[in-house]
């Protein structure tokens, strides 16, 4: 049995227990998972807020505006003109790091929304890992789609400024596709496989459905650009997480069906509970993430 506290207010909290039959290869977590719970309205204003600003001329100053708003310790840019990652980072107990990456322009503005709104509700108390919500930019074109030189460079650029210390460190690269859209999928194939089991529990936390692969190829329908699909899941370039995997580095990636620029709707409710859902994944994924280094140190 797992305990969620989840802070509603300065001066009310909720317990949500987490309960049920699960998979039968993923044992009950245990412990506490403590973390800020922003109410739907807060989640609500900040899409809308971004939502405004998507345009390559004002993405980068509004998740700026939204990671200053959520009180990020460390704040960076990195990039030419308009074309700039945004980043946060919150520093953790460990010496390891989560990367939690984001397209500014891919699918929808949903997730680049959510980015500010998970570091602040997790930064709450300390994690094992330290944490790197990155917004990336410079995303493929419709063009580079169709010549299939599609390259992503705003994620390719941030792994080469790290140093090899640095890298060394990421345990695990975690990638957000579009938030809000109904039941949640895992991608790409062989996504790491030692957060499945924190997926599993944090969806049922959210009562939000696990998509079936066969559900995933109804959805996407073969059309194009949607990442997800198996025809173009192994293109070499275009989709943020393909640099980390390149290097050999874990990636998993979470996304909740189609998007809105193939005619997918983005329900409020469905939107707001993938922010409480990615609220227990990632503080669990922390604790798996520790559990599994301190495990195999000899």
């Amino acid at each position: 049995m797992l305990r969620i506290l989840l802070h509603l207010a300065p001066s009310a909290f909720a317990l949500l227990i987490v309960t049920g039959a699960l998979a039968a290869e993923c044992p009950p977590p245990t412990g506490s998972v403590r973390a800020m719970f922003h109410e739907p309205d807060v989640i609500a204003n900040r899409l809308a807020f971004y939502d405004a600003r998507d345009r390559e001329a004002t993405r980068a100053g509004a998740l700026r505006s939204l990671f200053e708003a959520a009180g990020c310790p460390q704040i960076a840019e990195l990039g030419d003109g308009a074309r700039r990652n945004v980043l946060c980072t919150v520093p953790g107990g460990g010496a390891g790091a989560i990367v939690v990456g984001v397209s500014q322009t891919f699918d929808s503005p949903g997730s680049a929304a959510l980015l500010s709104s998970l570091a602040e509700s997790l930064a709450v108390a300390q994690r094992n890992h330290t944490f790197h919500w990155v917004a990336f930019s410079a995303h493929e074109t419709w063009a580079d789609k169709s010549q299939r030189a599609q390259k992503p460079k705003g994620a390719s650029r941030w792994l080469e400024a790290l140093t090899p210390a640095e890298r060394a460190n990421v345990r695990a690269m975690i990638h957000l596709g579009p938030m809000g859209f109904g039941p949640v999928w895992v991608h790409p194939p062989g996504a790491d496989d030692r957060l499945r089991c924190p997926l599993e529990h944090a969806a049922r936390a959210a009562r939000l459905p696990l998509g079936s692969p066969d559900q995933l190829r109804r959805e996407c329908g073969g059309g194009p650009g949607v990442v997800e699909c198996e025809y173009n899941a192994h293109w070499q370039g275009g989709n943020d997480w393909q640099p980390f995997r390149r290097i050999e580095m874990p990636v998993f990636g979470i996304h909740t069906g189609n998007q809105r620029k193939l005619g997918g709707a983005q329900g409020g409710d469905a939107y707001f509970a993938s922010y409480r859902m990615l609220i227990v994944f990632l503080a669990l994924a922390d604790q798996e993430l520790a559990r599994q280094s301190t495990a195999s140190t000899p």
